[in-house]
């Protein structure tokens, strides 16, 4: 069955111009260079049996964020990154705040698929304590 041209040419537009919403993480948001880490690891350190909290003030309008989930700890490079992806979004959805931050999230053990959700709950209250306080 072929269709009209006009139809196609509706249909292609529909397909090419279609708005989806992007939920991505420009790099201006990351913490990329060794040095930036290492300055900001060197700040003592919140806390809990999952994961490590460094914090510390920056120059910018916006926070930044630093990830580091080792090999050691997670060998599989599908669940360092699913892990990755948890941290980025949490940070993500509450970096909207006015204070500016440079944040660096350490895993400290393996998370279970049973774990993801307790997990979840408690960065997001630490980065919200980030993220609030002076």
């Amino acid at each position: 069955m072929l269709l009209s041209p006009l139809v196609a040419l509706k249909a292609a537009y529909a397909l090419a111009c279609k708005p989806v919403k992007a939920f991505g993480f420009p790099r201006r948001y990351r913490l990329t260079r060794r040095e930036g880490f290492s300055r900001i690891l060197q700040q003592r350190a919140h806390t809990n049996s999952w994961f490590a909290l460094h914090a510390q003030p920056n120059t910018e309008n916006f926070s930044r964020l630093g990830v580091s989930v080792s090999k050691r700890i997670i060998p599989s490079a599908v669940q360092r990154n699913r892990i990755k992806r948890l941290i980025r979004e949490s940070f993500r959805l509450r970096s909207k705040s006015e204070v500016a931050r440079d944040i660096v999230i350490r895993l400290r053990k393996p998370l279970g698929k049973q774990d993801r959700v307790l997990a979840r709950a408690v960065l997001v209250e630490m980065l919200s304590k980030a993220l609030t306080t002076q």
